[in-house]
């Protein structure tokens, strides 16, 4: 009508983009008020890190510096018009372009053809087809991690973490810290915390379970027999440890027994290997009683009187190591991290362990101080970032798809009134029209479905370096996160089948 009586197509394509672009702002300055909002949520997903250790997650992501900039957010409102721009640029080329005959009869408009066969409306049919399949894309890839991060934390490292305070505590450059008198402060310190109300055992290492940043060395002999060099000399991570150490931690003894005051300056050799080690160092034999020479300072031909868990010190998922426990009194050994385990909660412990250090040197400076709990689940960053983000955005697409479908769907009733107001007239029930309009959706859905399952069978490679316990291509995750796709789009379609169905036929009819 507006071009019928003398408007301009450059006018009317003016106006429909005007319309366009105002959504389009609306859209961006809600994106940016959701981002502000975001901020502190995202802040709280940073692993957590302290001392020298800092976890892979942290070193190339650091999300407590997350903050708004004003940069980004002008890119992001810019992108989100130029977005708007892009998609009501070709509904607007057709709208000011009609044909005028058509347009002005009574009813134009409607359709008694379908709106979603693939003659007609196959834009409004591949944007539907388009979002089912990117939102399961993102609903695998989100499942697949949240599965790992829940078999991730359901695994067992060999030790037990409940009810152990950590810290470190860094002595000055000071020759009354150094030396012999290193290794007496260190047990004063401990005999001082071992004597707290609700301390069960004290134990020093220089580094925790999972925290990827242990020493070691190689298998240097064997039962006394030198190993040639290469395959043969096995890496075997070294810890120089107290005789509480072990128990600390909860490490289970398999046979023999722990470290004990015996091992001492001047007393023989000893050391404590765990069951991975004793598994491929003596496979014909009990390990305990054999002898062991490892590369590392005064253990060339250590006793083994003991068989521990394997506790793991690398990344979660992967293989136990070789680890050898030998006493920080056979060695010198630098300053290391101190675990109590209590019998209440550790946070109460902590201000008296923190005032037990200044009593014994106000030079003693300790530091990074957390429970061994939240240093597993600070090793446990990488799984739960990525779960927690990929699902993020899997919520966002899927409700996308759902508003997608939906609003196609009903625009596609409104298209099909008159048609679906004949077929009611001339008997269609209503659970017929129900049926009608949902099996265009679910057949939409299905297409997108099976595109969108060989997108993410083909994307899930990308991710083998992040999950845990199950494989890429998990066939429960696949199949669990289908279904998921499957039953909403069917909601989503429903509402607009039951205004199909309520369609009056005398209304219908009436501009037929």
């Amino acid at each position: 009508m507006r071009v019928a009586i003398g408007a301009r197509r450059s006018q009317v394509l003016a106006e429909l983009l005007t319309e366009t672009l105002v959504l389009a702002l609306v859209g961006g300055v809600l994106g940016v008020v959701l981002a502000a909002w975001s901020v502190d949520t995202v802040r709280t997903l940073v692993p957590e890190t302290g001392g020298r250790m800092r976890t892979q997650m942290a070193q190339y992501l650091d999300l407590s510096q997350v903050q708004l900039d004003v940069r980004v957010l002008a890119f992001g409102l810019a992108l989100s018009l130029v977005t708007g721009l892009l998609c009501g640029l070709v509904p607007a080329l057709r709208a000011s372009r009609p044909m005028l005959a058509d347009a002005l009869k009574d009813g134009a408009g409607a359709s008694s053809e379908s709106a979603l066969t693939f003659r007609r409306g196959q834009a409004r049919a591949l944007l539907v087809t388009g979002n089912v399949a990117l939102s399961l894309l993102l609903l695998v890839g989100a499942g697949l991690l949240s599965r790992s991060f829940a078999k991730a934390r359901g695994v067992d490292a060999g030790f037990d973490a409940r009810d152990v305070l950590t810290f470190r505590v860094q002595p000055p450059t000071d020759s009354a810290f150094s030396g012999a008198r290193a290794s007496l402060y260190r047990q004063e310190l401990m005999t001082r915390l071992a004597a707290l109300p609700g301390v069960n055992a004290v134990g020093t290492d220089w580094c925790a379970p999972l925290s990827q940043g242990c020493s070691g060395t190689i298998v240097m002999r064997v039962s006394g027999t030198p190993l040639p060099e290469g395959g043969a000399r096995q890496p075997i991570g070294v810890h120089l440890v107290n005789s509480g150490y072990l128990p600390a931690i909860g490490a289970r003894l398999v046979a023999g027994r722990f470290l004990s005051e015996v091992d001492r300056a001047g007393a023989p050799i000893t050391g404590v290997i765990n069951e991975t080690a004793a598994r491929q160092l003596f496979p014909n034999g009990d390990a305990v009683g054999q002898r062991l020479g490892i590369g590392f300072s005064n253990w060339a031909d250590a006793e083994i009187v003991g068989v521990i868990s394997d506790v793991n010190y690398g990344q979660v998922g992967t293989p136990p190591a070789l680890s050898f426990y030998g006493s920080y009194l056979q060695a010198s050994s630098a300053t290391g991290m101190y675990f109590l385990r209590t019998s209440s909660a550790p946070a109460s412990v902590l201000a008296v362990a923190r005032q037990t250090v200044r009593n014994l040197s106000p030079q003693l400076a300790i530091y990074d101080e957390r429970t061994l709990e939240q240093r597993v689940a600070s090793s446990l960053g990488r799984l739960r970032f990525g779960a927690i983000l990929l699902g993020a955005f899997a919520g966002l697409g899927l409700v996308l798809s759902l508003i997608g479908i939906y609003g196609v769907l009903m625009y596609t009733v409104v298209q099909r009134t008159r048609e679906l107001g004949i077929r009611m007239a001339l008997g269609a029930v209503r659970r017929e029209v129900i049926g009608l309009v949902m099996r265009r959706a679910m057949l939409l859905t299905a297409i997108g479905v099976t595109v969108g399952l060989a997108a993410a069978w083909g994307a899930s490679r990308l991710l083998r370096g992040l999950v845990f316990g199950i494989t890429t291509t998990d066939p429960l995750t696949f199949a669990i996160q289908s279904c998921v796709i499957v039953v909403a789009c069917a909601l989503a379609s429903y509402l607009p089948a039951r205004r199909a169905a309520g369609i009056d036929p005398v209304e219908a009819l009436r501009g037929a």
